[in-house]
């Protein structure tokens, strides 16, 4: 493959999915900005601990 090739492959426009205006994550989101606030890493819980010692869980 040539250079522009590969520039034609990887500039295409990317369109994101869809929401489901009824679901629960998206009410969740709409109440966040509906209060007049910024959504941020607050609001946001994670699902895997990341690492482990000082960048991540402590395991004792």
């Amino acid at each position: 493959m040539k250079p522009e090739d590969l520039w034609m492959n990887h500039s295409k426009v990317v369109h994101p999915k869809p929401h489901r205006r009824d679901s629960p994550p998206w009410r969740a989101i709409q109440k966040i900005l509906d209060s007049g606030e910024h959504i941020g890493l607050k609001h946001f819980k994670p699902i895997k601990p990341l690492g482990s010692g000082d960048t991540g869980r402590l395991v004792c």
